[in-house]
């Protein structure tokens, strides 16, 4: 059943190279400032968007400084999602960098349906519940 179930989330999310949590990747024990950029799903373009295009052509973003101890523990626990590695490139529409009071970067990025994407340069696809 186990080996059925890890085809079946191979052949989903492309090639699975690994599995683990967002802030694995990211490192990240506080919150000092997140950035969200987005480019709207209505907005086309001739190829799929990468990190470095989304942060060239993004139609909004928001910074919020200071942010809470309150806030700043829900946002260190939703990083605590599941991730599967994968190799192929995701079109990507939203971005957020999240800044530690320690100045250490996570940079999370994703597609329109917020499946998959970028942490901190590694492409994965992130567990539905």
């Amino acid at each position: 059943m186990m080996k059925y179930l890890m085809v079946l989330l191979s052949l989903f999310s492309g090639s699975v190279l690994g599995m683990g949590r967002v802030n694995e990747l990211c490192g990240i024990d506080s919150v000092k400032t997140i950035e969200i950029i987005n480019l709207p799903s209505y907005v086309t373009t001739l190829v799929p968007l990468s990190k470095e295009g989304l942060n060239e052509i993004y139609r909004y973003k928001v910074v919020v400084n200071e942010i809470s101890d309150l806030y700043a523990g829900k946002i260190i626990d939703l990083l605590q999602m599941k991730y599967f590695r994968k190799e192929k490139y995701n079109n990507i529409r939203w971005g957020v960098s999240i800044i530690s009071k320690g100045n250490n970067k996570c940079e999370i990025y994703f597609d329109a349906f917020g499946e998959c994407g970028s942490v901190n340069g590694i492409n994965v696809c992130f567990e539905k519940k």
